[in-house]
């Protein structure tokens, strides 16, 4: 993470509104995506996990995003739990040439929605 990334998480877990005005829309919504996504991997420091709950967790679009996140992972988590080394050799099967069609619906479905969210999350900014 480089310095200026690393400036701007700090702020948003102290809550430092001055550092978080004059950083543009993309980074911001970049470093708090990290940030959620490091809060829902378990990857935060005792300290800095109590600081997310308390300061950054203030708004309710932040609440409504970390929720959207988390559950896009529950459901890509439970969505891409299959055998990945069918795909090396193609099948001559009809189910597995579905299974691959949904896979790839699936992806990008997946994709869009992650699209939407971000698009809405700069507009709001």
């Amino acid at each position: 993470m480089n310095a200026k990334h690393q400036r701007i998480r700090d702020a948003l877990l102290k809550g430092s509104a001055v550092e978080i005005e004059t950083t543009d829309p993309e980074t911001l919504v970049f470093v708090e995506n990290e940030l959620i996504e490091d809060h829902l991997e378990g990857s935060l420091t005792p300290p800095e996990s109590e600081l997310f709950l308390a300061n950054f967790l203030v708004t309710e679009e932040r609440r409504e995003h970390l929720n959207e996140v988390r559950m896009l992972k529950r459901f890509s988590s439970d969505a891409f739990e299959f055998d990945a080394s069918g795909f090396d050799e193609p099948s001559k099967s009809v189910g597995s040439s579905f299974s691959r069609t949904a896979t790839v619906i699936l992806i990008v479905a997946i994709t869009a929605i992650l699209i939407f969210i971000s698009l809405k999350f700069l507009r709001s900014y």
